[in-house]
Formats: C-alpha cells, structure tokens, sequence
C-alpha cells in the first residue's frame, strides 16, 4: 500500500535537412512536464491522476507564418477489484490544445476471471471507450495543401 507524486521534465528538438536542400528543413521542438499521483489504497483500489503539459515548436519550410501549441491533458485512473475475480477500471481524459478543438474521453472496462487454475485462466473482458484523433501539423498547415 503506497500512496506518491511522480513528476518528469523533457526537452526533445529534432532537425531534418531534405535532399541536403537548406531551404528545406524540418524542425520540432517540444518541451514537456507531467505530474502524477498514484496511490494503491484509495477506497480499496488504485487511483492514478495527473497532468501533463506540452509545448511545441515546429520550424517546417512549408508552413506559413509562425506556427506554435499548447497541449494540457488530465487524466483520472481508478481500477477496483472484487473477489480476486472481478476488475472495474474507469479512466477520465479530457485535452485542451490551443489549436485544436477536442472532445472529453471516458473509457470504462470490466474482466472477470471465469476460470481460474493453476495453470490455466480464461478471461472475459468488455470495454467502451471515446477516442479522437488529432490532426498532424502537416494536416493543418502544410502549404498550400494542409
């Protein structure tokens, strides 16, 4: 049983030159920083919750004008199990991106152990989910197509 905050700092850039063709290049630069808190007891089950923040710089020969993003996500994890047979997740996402409109993401998931031996399990498992996904930069910007 444990209970902690976990936190990470990143900095990724990313260079391309096409064709050894300097008017062409393609570059990206992204920081990034996320925190989370996990606790293994929380109403007799696991709880994960955090945030990670991202921004994002791209430099592509082929975009207009100066091109940059905002990305904050939160997420919300929780599993329970019942009867060391029974497991219930449910996970809570919603992104805000500054560039972008998107939608809330639940997902929520159930296995249960029919059988269980020593060595041999089967498993029924059901989940529903949203998803969405975002466009590339190129999608979005890439003259004069994007």
């Amino acid at each position: 049983m444990f209970a902690f905050f976990q936190n990470s700092l990143g900095f990724i850039s990313n260079y391309q030159l096409y064709n050894k063709d300097y008017s062409q290049t393609i570059s990206t630069k992204s920081y990034s920083f996320s925190l989370s808190y996990l606790n293994s007891n929380f109403l007799k089950g696991d709880f994960n919750a955090g945030l990670i923040y991202t921004y994002i710089v791209p430099g592509v020969y082929a975009y207009n004008g100066v091109i940059n993003e905002t990305r904050v996500d939160f997420y919300i994890l929780y599993l329970k199990s019942f009867f060391n047979r029974f497991n219930v997740s449910l996970n809570l996402r919603q992104s805000f991106i500054s560039t972008y409109n998107n939608r809330f993401t639940p997902a929520l998931g159930v296995d249960y152990k029919l059988i269980k031996k020593e060595n041999q399990t089967l498993n029924i498992k059901f989940s529903i989910s949203s998803s969405y996904k975002i466009p590339t930069f190129n999608d979005r910007y890439w003259y004069p197509n994007g």
